[in-house]
């Protein structure tokens, strides 16, 4: 930038309300869920309307250039009632149960209607897929001579449908998934004209 050309950085709401105005490409404050536009102004002389809760579009000068707009989601912390977001891994512990040759332990994921989502050999799941909602987890341990039944999640099973000539069911574990964000840093990349 020559002399008597400035460049400030602005933080948008995504209808172009004006929210923050900064010397350096950094913004601080956030919160809620919303998406915000991050723009650079570069401009010579008298500057008019750049100020918080003016549009964008209501920003004058003799001379100016903005950069081409950063579009990023901010999301609020996981609420106290949840326990995880989608997107992050379900690790669970177990603890007890039956073990030796010819017999089988299974874990089981269901939504709150006991529908079977995920079955896995481990007491972990993935969230990617799912939807912010009440979930259960069981575990499920059976004599592995054929006489199991309805073990998958198929779209159709549910825990109440389980068979097997010698099968033990525990407690179900209740937690709350939750919508989420992947946290990271938004670069702001400017390019500058010349004026």
């Amino acid at each position: 930038a020559g002399a008597g050309i400035t460049t400030r950085y602005v933080l948008a709401s995504n209808q172009g309300t004006i929210l923050q105005v900064a010397d350096v490409p950094a913004f601080t404050g956030l919160s809620g869920t919303a998406t915000y536009m991050a723009v650079a102004l570069t401009y010579e002389g008298t500057v008019t309307n750049l100020s918080i809760g003016q549009s964008l579009s209501a920003v004058t000068a003799g001379c100016l250039d903005w950069s081409e707009a950063v579009v990023f989601k901010t999301c609020v912390d996981v609420p106290l009632n949840c326990d995880y977001r989608i997107g992050q891994p379900i690790t669970l512990q177990s603890t007890g149960g039956s073990i030796g040759p010819g017999i089988g332990t299974k874990y089981v994921l269901t939504n709150k209607a006991g529908l079977l989502v995920s079955v896995s050999n481990q007491p972990t799941f993935t969230s990617n897929g799912l939807t912010e909602g009440i979930y259960m987890v069981y575990a499920v341990t059976y004599t592995e001579d054929g006489s199991m039944q309805n073990l998958s999640a198929n779209g159709v099973n549910t825990i109440y449908t389980l068979k097997a000539d010698c099968m033990h069911l525990s407690a179900g574990l209740t937690f709350r998934i939750c919508e989420g964000c992947i946290q990271a840093c938004v670069p702001v990349i400017i390019k500058h004209k010349q004026i």
